[in-house]
């Protein structure tokens, strides 16, 4: 008498990644499956039955689908999916309000959908005078990003300091300061 193959569910190598990178989980089942169960159901956005699991996870965890074949079997397997808390944001160090069509404009540069806003970009002078001032942007957009003026006057060449507060994917807002050179 012949034993019949246990019902059995792969979904593969343990992933690593970085914040803000998506992945796909494709499992492969032994014998046709319904049923899908997968968990922890808080940190996966899936509909009833989901077969495969497209989703950008914000944390390290364990990912376990359950199943039934259409036998009436149940398998279950996991797999670790690590997320490295990259913070991939990118702040000049220098810029040229010249108005010429290249690094007109201080702004914060990020991964999208790593970077999600800057909450707020506050710049000073030498002296600590707030001379510009911008909450709740989206990285990368030059026209939200300060144009070396103060009350549309043009500032001089010079070191400007700069604090900005940005939140990430996994919803953590992190302080960055600096200086920025605005050459004429």
């Amino acid at each position: 008498m012949q034993t019949p193959n246990p019902f059995t569910i792969e979904l593969g190598d343990d992933w690593q990644i970085n914040l803000g990178e998506s992945i796909s989980l494709n499992p492969f089942f032994s014998e046709p499956a319904d049923n899908y169960l997968w968990s922890p159901a808080d940190l996966i956005d899936c509909d009833l039955d989901c077969e495969t699991l497209d989703f950008t996870p914000t944390q390290s965890a364990l990912y376990s689908l359950t199943a039934t074949s259409l036998s009436g079997c149940l398998a279950t397997d996991s797999i670790f999916v690590e997320v490295a808390t990259v913070r991939q944001v990118y702040i000049p160090n220098s810029f040229s309000p010249n108005f010429d069509g290249i690094n007109d404009f201080f702004t914060i540069y990020g991964a999208i959908p790593n970077v999600q806003q800057i909450e707020e970009l506050i710049i000073f002078d030498r002296w600590g005078g707030v001379v510009f001032e911008q909450k709740g942007f989206l990285p990368n957009d030059e026209s939200a990003g300060w144009d070396g003026t103060k009350r549309k006057k043009s500032l001089d060449t010079g070191t400007y300091a700069y604090l900005a507060k940005i939140r990430f994917l996994d919803q953590v807002v992190v302080l960055y300061e600096g200086d920025v050179i605005l050459i004429k």
